[in-house]
């Protein structure tokens, strides 16, 4: 209720058991503790107080982690498992150094923290969520969200804030840091789907699970999967939950073998997706 008060929508999702495995059940969960539980994902996302208690209530998920996403806030994300952290220290030389902040701990890796800046946007500037914009940084903001203290994380601490600020009373964002991403633009298309359009056979498999692609090969399967959902008339939302789980949830790329050191999130498809839109 504190994050949506301070102006954050709020999204119940998934937690970590106690030997690091997602409360969703399924054995190889690609993103234990950071996907959502509800059936529409970021669309269901809100700062209302009476759905937030719902979600959180005695006969619901009273253990939920929570994500707050993006828009008029953006979370720089900064991963110690893949060197985000010497990455800042990079960026920060080559451009103005940070502001004072809400920051919060992420994930441990060999006795280092990722960690998550948080930054008001200006008025009137919209940026997109990319992952990766540089090594070990994400950026996430329109179209995406940030998994928020006291959530466990799956490598075995909780994320903690590491700053007094209140989330609600944190610094405007840097131009140099909302730069690292493009704009987020919205808007409505004319173009109508082709009715004799047929997906190819390599597609459905893979969103029904009977094709799992290799790693190498990943990236270039779901831009190819992007384009064919997009032309059937699917939103750019609906699309990339279906690239993320597939048919009835037992397919598309949440199925596959993972880069341990880049996995994918549902920010990275819906990027992927609304690139190609």
């Amino acid at each position: 209720l504190e994050y949506a008060a301070s102006g954050l929508p709020v999204i119940p999702l998934h937690g970590v058991m106690s030997d690091g495995s997602c409360t969703c059940g399924q054995e190889r969960c690609p993103s234990p503790g950071k996907h959502p539980r509800t059936k529409n994902g970021l669309k269901d996302a809100t700062r209302d107080e009476r759905k937030i208690e719902q979600w959180w209530g005695p006969t619901r998920w009273p253990n939920a982690s929570i994500g707050c996403v993006g828009g008029e806030f953006i979370c720089l994300d900064v991963d110690a498992k893949s060197g985000g952290l010497e990455t800042l220290e990079r960026l920060i030389a080559a451009n103005t150094q940070l502001p004072d902040t809400a920051i919060a701990e992420t994930g441990a890796y060999d006795d280092e923290r990722g960690r998550h800046y948080w930054f008001k946007m200006p008025e009137g500037v919209n940026a997109s969520t990319r992952s990766n914009v540089r090594e070990g940084i994400d950026i996430r903001c329109t179209g995406g969200y940030a998994v928020m203290p006291p959530s466990p994380h799956w490598s075995g601490v909780d994320y903690e804030w590491l700053t007094d600020i209140d989330i609600g009373d944190a610094a405007p964002c840097p131009e140099w840091v909302y730069d690292l991403v493009p704009e987020h633009v919205e808007g409505d298309s004319s173009w109508s789907p082709n009715p004799a359009f047929r997906m190819s056979k390599t597609i459905k498999q893979f969103l029904s699970g009977e094709l799992t692609p290799e790693i190498g090969e990943q990236r270039e399967l779901l831009i190819q999967a992007a384009r064919s959902v997009l032309t059937t008339g699917r939103s750019v939302e609906l699309t990339a939950e279906l690239l993320w789980e597939g048919n009835d949830g037992t397919g598309g790329i949440s199925a596959a073998d993972w880069d341990d050191d880049h996995p994918w999130t549902p920010e990275d498809i819906y990027a992927i997706v609304s690139d190609i839109y």
